[in-house]
């Protein structure tokens, strides 16, 4: 399973929760060059931030390689200086500096002979306890627990936030379509601002309310990007896009890819074409602002 990140992108990363010996486990499969899991950090830091807000404790963590299931357990436990477990996630202050020194950890368990370096990206398990163990995959990818009325919900919202030709049909694109289709919007918005002398971040997973960050000399810029395989009329904003919009005036772009066309290779999804439509600067009263949602916030308690 992938976790989906604040912002509502998924992280390309592969996660997994696994009962070992009536234990909850968390294991993070390992990153290889650029196209297998290029999103480990980024994932590790999340997954350990949604555990510390469930109250977990992690009571042990190891390398869970091929290579290193050939050693003695012992020399596959995870040592971080000045941690010793059990670590109540909850009581850590700085979840980062935990990401690095799990990282670090990492390096000389099970090292081939003659390596240089250290791979901090291996495929490892955490020990859990102290947390409900029903739906934890799913509560840990963001996905929540819903009930039927809330999927029902989403699945309208889905219908929405996916253009089509003509009349809408049928329920919104899984999430492996969705994700293709973001990930062939980005690669369009990100290849026309290179070749027009942009140098381009992309910040999508660092919640800035934003996903490229784009620089020209003194120039800056904020790129929202939207995909979509319709006509692109409309784009479905969070809360938090509309907020930055507002905030940061003629830094603010919308990019609009519309028309990616979805290929299956084997058993993955691929967005291909697409065209661009660019708002720079990005207005919002030039354009409607619609509600797809609310949000009813209850009153105070009242003391007694």
């Amino acid at each position: 399973m992938r976790p989906i990140a604040y912002n509502g992108g998924v992280l390309d990363a592969e996660f997994a929760v696994e009962e070992v010996e009536g234990q909850s486990t968390l294991v993070l499969e390992s990153r290889s060059g650029r196209h297998r899991n290029p999103d480990y950090h980024k994932a590790l830091l999340l997954l350990l931030s949604r555990l510390a807000e469930m109250g977990a404790t992690l009571t042990n963590g190891i390398v869970d390689s091929t290579v290193s299931r050939t050693r003695p357990f012992s020399e596959r436990v995870l040592h971080i200086p000045g941690t010793p477990y059990p670590i109540p996630l909850g009581n850590e202050e700085d979840m980062e500096a935990l990401r690095l020194a799990i990282g670090a950890a990492q390096v000389d368990v099970a090292q081939q002979s003659g390596a240089i370096g250290g791979n901090r990206t291996k495929r490892i398990r955490l020990y859990l306890k102290g947390i409900n163990a029903e739906g934890l995959e799913t509560r840990l990818a963001g996905g929540g627990e819903e009930s039927e009325e809330v999927k029902d919900a989403r699945g309208k919202l889905e219908e929405i936030a996916t253009p089509r030709r003509g009349k809408r049909q049928g329920r919104g694109l899984g999430a492996e379509k969705r994700r293709a289709v973001e990930l062939r919007a980005i690669a369009v918005v990100e290849g026309l601002l290179r070749a027009d002398g942009w140098q381009v971040d992309d910040v999508a997973t660092e919640y800035r309310g934003y996903d490229l960050h784009a620089s020209r000399g003194a120039e800056e810029r904020h790129v929202e990007v939207k995909g979509t395989t319709g006509q692109g009329d409309s784009a479905l904003l969070t809360k938090g896009e509309v907020r930055h919009a507002r905030e940061h005036g003629s830094l603010a772009v919308l990019a609009v890819v519309r028309e990616i066309q979805l290929v299956q290779k084997g058993d993955s999804w691929f967005g291909v074409g697409g065209e661009c439509r660019m708002f720079d600067p990005w207005r919002l009263d030039a354009g409607v602002l619609e509600p797809v949602g609310y949000e009813w916030v209850a009153p105070p308690r009242l003391s007694n």
